[in-house]
């Protein structure tokens, strides 16, 4: 599916506030598409058979796409802090413009947070790095059944269903 073709769907005031978050945060637009893009064949390649399910897979592809995009964003701009507000807010528009069931979105979401987590802490030299210390983390990974036993977890990774 192509980006013109996802616009398309959108209703104005969706349209709307996509715009404005991107003209405020310009610089960061292109890297995170084309971060995008390569996450989720990143996430293909690691877990080529279950990377679009409710488990493990589903939980690095979130993680490491906000590591990634905030490790992108950092060869445009150095406020750290700034590219991790960012890869918050087009994360969560992400998900709010592709609707879930309530348990996905709060698991999509709270692995977004963890990636973004990992890039604060870490200071990463390149992708394999990251997607390295994804992957580590994913040994800490915990199941949940519902929205309230993910606040038991803030810094792990979270998924519904074993693979």
């Amino acid at each position: 599916m192509t980006i013109w073709t996802i616009i398309k769907r959108f209703e104005y005031k969706q349209f709307w506030e996509l715009f404005v978050l991107s003209i405020k945060y310009l610089i960061y637009v292109y890297p995170t598409l084309k971060v995008t893009a390569k996450s989720f064949q990143i996430a293909k390649r690691e877990f080529p058979k279950a990377h679009g399910k409710k488990g493990k897979a589903n939980a690095f592809r979130h993680a490491f796409w906000n590591a990634y995009i905030c490790y992108e964003c950092t060869k445009w701009n150095k406020n750290r802090q700034r590219i991790i507000t960012w890869a918050e807010l087009i994360t969560a528009k992400h998900e709010e413009l592709s609707p879930n069931e309530p348990l996905d979105t709060a698991m999509d979401l709270h692995n977004n947070k963890v990636g973004r987590t990992i890039f604060h802490e870490r200071n990463f030299e390149n992708v394999d790095e990251i997607i390295e210390s994804v992957k580590k983390e994913l040994g800490n990974a915990k199941k949940v059944n519902n929205v309230s036993e993910i606040e038991k977890y803030i810094d792990t990774l979270i998924y519904i269903r074993e693979e």
